[in-house]
């Protein structure tokens, strides 16, 4: 499946995924979830099926009360995601020192970088 900028949003049990006008894969995280790592396996074969044909630049928006299991943790700091960039948008002290945590171990290809704000983010990515 190869989805282009305007067509329809993908809903899932802890998040979203859109392509926005930017051409971005947006992935935005749903309020009060507790992301397991089948959520993030699914996310990854997601974005795998939206870019057959190229890699993208990725945003991440966590809302506020969201957090990730270890396991799911783990692997997405370990696993390459093949894209151009990711910014991460996080909002609340335990998302920050989650990634701390995800910095530490992260081996990922491409540059990643973290926001508080969703502009922020997006500015960011137009400039990689």
């Amino acid at each position: 499946m190869v989805m282009n900028r305007g067509d329809e949003i993908i809903e899932q049990r802890t998040f979203n995924v859109t392509i926005t006008a930017e051409g971005f894969v947006h992935f935005k995280f749903k309020p009060d979830m507790f992301v397991e790592l089948e959520d993030v396996l699914e996310s990854y074969e997601i974005y795998k099926s939206l870019t057959e044909i190229k890699k993208r630049k990725v945003l991440i928006e966590f809302s506020k009360f969201t957090s990730v299991s270890n396991e799911g943790l783990k692997f997405s700091a370990t696993s390459d995601l093949d894209s151009i960039a990711e910014a991460i948008v996080i909002n609340t002290l335990p998302q920050r020192i989650t990634a701390r945590f995800y910095t530490k171990v992260n081996t990922k290809n491409h540059p990643v970088q973290y926001f508080s704000s969703k502009n922020e983010a997006i500015n960011w990515l137009k400039n990689i």
